[in-house]
């Protein structure tokens, strides 16, 4: 009878340890992979202070003193917060979605292969207003600060965003 009780106890504690163990790393990963809404951080490229204000439902609103400080904040914050839909618009505008997803989307990816959204970019870039481009090259740089600020937890390395 002793030997029965004290193989249930010795189960029981096990049990519970795991549980614990396995909750508190299930609590850490979640956690850690939230993005934090407070504090502070210095970007090199911003030439004046931006402030963001997150409202309840974590919606940014973005108070910059000039446009190119405001679109390297919000390719930032687009990187920070759609990274998998961002490299899911890339990958299917270079025709590469079948690397991810297999033969269902080879007829895509032969479409956009075919289609060429990235010569009409350039074509559109030879054209574009100076002061745009300003915009979208300083919106690059913001969604590249936040991929070489977390690469070592990046897994998409090859994501970074680029305007050509």
């Amino acid at each position: 009878m002793r030997t029965w009780l004290k193989v249930t106890i010795g189960i029981i504690l096990s049990l519970i340890i795991i549980f614990v163990v396995g909750g508190y790393i299930f609590y850490k990963s979640l956690t850690e992979s939230l993005p934090v809404y407070k504090g502070q951080l210095k970007a090199p490229s911003l030439k004046s202070e931006v402030k963001i204000y997150f409202d309840s439902l974590a919606i940014p609103y973005i108070f910059a003193e000039n446009d190119e400080d405001a679109a390297f904040t919000l390719g930032y914050l687009h990187a920070r917060e759609r990274m998998f839909s961002m490299d899911m618009i890339r990958r299917a505008g270079e025709g590469r979605l079948s690397e991810m997803f297999g033969v269902e989307t080879l007829p895509f990816d032969k479409m956009f292969r075919t289609v060429g959204p990235s010569r009409t970019a350039r074509m559109i870039k030879e054209k574009m207003n100076p002061e745009a481009l300003k915009l979208l090259e300083a919106y690059s740089r913001g969604v590249n600060f936040y991929f070489k600020r977390n690469e070592p937890r990046n897994t998409l390395r090859q994501s970074k965003a680029h305007f050509t």
